[in-house]
């Protein structure tokens, strides 16, 4: 006996449901089984981090750590801290990038690697827009944070 067309038509729609199913597997879930998992892991921790770029971009300038850490008012202290742990204030990461007169885009990526972002406040815009237009005097900056009322950078000598 001949299938009716009915029945040709379930069978068709199972036939798709396994090969989506297949392929919900495949694009789906398959990058996230445990082996693959361990790899995302491993290239994600083989990525550069904060302190890593920061001493790279410091080398990159042809200037020594003092000049660039002296220059964006962080203290000695600190930037040992920074260079050794790669752990790093917003304020600080920003006073780098400031001193190394990185672009807006360097400087989101930067705080990137340290896991930080320019967000929707005062502070953050300030040095926005200071960094958008290319002015890298952290006095200024400063000057104008404290003007709005937003925590102001402590020189450090």
């Amino acid at each position: 006996m001949l299938p009716t067309t009915k029945t040709r038509l379930l069978g068709l729609a199972l036939d798709l449901i396994i090969i989506a199913s297949f392929i919900i597997d495949f694009i789906l879930i398959a990058p996230f089984k445990e082996d693959n998992i361990k790899d995302f892991i491993g290239n994600r921790n083989k990525e550069e981090k904060f302190n890593e770029a920061i001493l790279r971009l410091i080398d990159m300038s042809g200037k020594k750590d003092s000049d660039i850490y002296k220059k964006g008012w962080v203290s000695k202290e600190t930037f040992s801290k920074v260079r050794i742990t790669g752990n790093v204030s917003k304020m600080t990461a920003l006073q780098l990038c400031i001193a190394l007169e990185l672009d807006i885009k360097e400087t989101k990526s930067m705080l990137a690697k340290a896991g930080l972002t320019l967000g929707n406040n005062t502070s953050d815009y300030i040095f926005e827009f200071y960094i958008t237009k290319g002015i890298y005097d952290i006095n200024m900056i400063n000057e104008t944070l404290f003007d709005n009322g937003c925590k102001t950078i402590l020189k450090k000598n």
